[in-house]
């Protein structure tokens, strides 16, 4: 009897053995194409970089106009140009 059960366990484990060789040999590459999802990640990556640089410039823009609107509030500008006389 105890051979019989030593048997049928290497048969089951056998078919089970088979089973997951099946199976992996199915989930192996078989020319899948990513190239597509890397062009798209590629892409948005260039979009995130150029809107973190058009913020970068926004920004720089709007502290510029800060400063502005604090001197014209301020009375700090420019009233008179006096001209430059040359030498001559």
């Amino acid at each position: 009897m105890q051979n019989a059960s030593l048997s049928s366990f290497y048969r089951e484990s056998n078919k089970y053995a088979v089973m997951v060789a099946l199976f992996w040999s199915g989930c192996a590459d078989q020319g899948y194409d990513d190239s597509v999802l890397d062009d798209r990640l590629n892409d948005l990556e260039q979009e995130v970089e150029e809107l973190r640089d058009f913020c970068n410039q926004l920004n720089s823009n709007i502290a510029s106009l800060q400063t502005l609107v604090n001197a014209m509030q301020s009375g700090d500008y420019i009233t008179v140009i006096p001209p430059i006389m040359s030498g001559r």
